[in-house]
């Protein structure tokens, strides 16, 4: 036995088809509403709540019949069997995102990766380019100072070359003053 309910137009209530004998609509529940709203008796709406219990046990068994006769009943080993695929498929499932997860994480560490190697070429080439550099700095210090030396061995002989002039203006200079500090006559006499 079947019984299905089917639920008409919005607003104006309930209204249920009878498919196959059973009856699962509320309309007592309505009606019991009605009664106590038009001011009907204790008693009246007692009778009324009781007859709804009845309808509505009798639905709750028709619904139970219809569940059984559609149940589908299963040996308890293949239950068994089914509920341990089951739980396989879970874990797989659950395996299938955890290694997923750790493809982003490896994609994601080898990015990294290539990103770190990237800076450590370039540093290397920096750090190259700054002892290139430093290089052709001591080189050009180092031929300063030997430019700074020969200069300073020609300043040193130039100063050697003064003073030994110096040395030789003043031996002039005493050889001038001493012929101005002699008489005239015996400069003559001399010569003779």
């Amino acid at each position: 036995m079947r019984a299905e309910r089917v639920l008409g137009g919005s607003g104006s209530g309930s209204r249920s088809e009878d498919i196959g004998g059973a009856d699962l609509g509320p309309p007592s529940v309505q009606r019991m509403g009605t009664r106590g709203e038009n001011g009907g008796s204790e008693s009246e709406r007692w009778n009324a709540a009781l007859s709804n219990l009845t309808e509505i046990g009798t639905s709750i068994g028709l619904l139970q019949d219809l569940l059984l006769g559609k149940a589908v009943y299963v040996d308890e080993d293949v239950f068994a069997q089914a509920s341990a695929q089951s739980q396989q498929f879970r874990v797989v499932k659950t395996q299938e995102r955890r290694i997923r997860d750790l493809e982003k994480e490896l994609d994601a560490a080898v990015s990294a990766s290539r990103y770190a190697r990237a800076e450590k070429r370039e540093a290397e080439n920096l750090q190259r380019q700054a002892e290139a550099r430093s290089h052709e700095v001591l080189r050009e210090l180092e031929d300063t100072s030997q430019v700074f030396k020969l200069h300073m061995e020609e300043l040193r002989m130039k100063q050697a070359e003064l003073e030994k002039k110096e040395a030789d203006l003043k031996v002039l200079q005493a050889i001038i003053e001493t012929m101005r500090n002699e008489p005239r006559g015996s400069r003559q006499r001399k010569p003779s």
